[in-house]
């Protein structure tokens, strides 16, 4: 992958989230954030920007390997009902298309079963600044909402955005391989960001299991910055959320 934009940092001791306190569904995510150190992972194509993680597939690799992806990715489309003859009829038409020494790309289903894979994996963003104007009116509710410091983090849990100016390449034919370096590609795919956004310096921690809540010990939550417009109602009720914190 080319195109990078910025250079790897110092993992920060401190890490930020930006919370919305608008709707009542981001409000009780935010609460139980606060109360019962609740974090949500989602999946990388939930995110606001539609372009984040996007990608082009490539499939570069052994004639085993692609054997070993196309079986895969006919069992994948023919369902678990299909008899074996079917799944390697399809099989041998993927293989026909992977072999293809056309330089054409690969279809786009193809696409969207490297996407399926990649996207079983849970992500929570964070960012390195409290003060940003722009993170405050994005993320924050145009300052109305709140700013969550977590501190004493385990700084290998954690792993920098790179901001690049053109979408990288994944090679499809890794989804075949040890499941240790499947997921190590399927990270650096989920860090790559469209340059316009370096301002975010963001960090990124992975749930492989998948999307969902994960708690978190209750000393790494070390504060909560107010925003500038929070109303009167809103700050009592964060008030009332810190003192209200479970201790898992």
């Amino acid at each position: 992958m080319n195109n990078l934009k910025s250079e790897p940092s110092e993992k920060p001791d401190k890490l930020y989230k930006y919370k919305s306190l608008a709707d009542e569904k981001p409000r009780t995510y935010t609460s139980r954030t606060i109360t019962h150190q609740a974090i949500y992972f989602s999946r990388y194509d939930e995110f606001n920007d539609p372009f984040d993680c996007k990608f082009t597939v490539s499939c570069d690799g052994s004639e085993s390997d692609r054997l070993a992806l196309a079986e895969m990715v006919a069992r994948y489309e023919s369902g678990p009902d299909a008899s074996e003859q079917q799944v390697q009829r399809v099989a041998c038409q993927v293989m026909q298309h992977l072999s293809a020494d056309d330089g054409g790309e690969l279809p786009f289903d193809m696409y969207e079963f490297a996407k399926e894979s990649i996207g079983r994996m849970g992500i929570c963003c964070f960012c390195e600044v409290n003060d940003h104007i722009l993170m405050w009116s994005h993320y924050a509710d145009a300052h109305r909402g709140i700013c969550l410091e977590f501190s004493n983090l385990d700084k290998n849990d954690f792993r920098q955005v790179t901001y690049v100016s053109s979408m990288p390449a994944y090679n499809i034919l890794t989804l075949v391989r040890p499941r240790v370096e499947k997921d190590e590609e399927a990270h650096k795919l989920l860090l790559y960001k469209w340059e316009h956004w370096g301002y975010e310096k963001e960090w990124r921690m992975f749930n492989p299991p998948g999307p969902g809540v994960q708690t978190y010990q209750p000393h790494y939550l070390t504060g909560v910055i107010l925003g500038s417009r929070i109303s009167d109602d809103d700050r009592h009720d964060v008030f009332k959320w810190c003192s209200d914190q479970v201790a898992l």
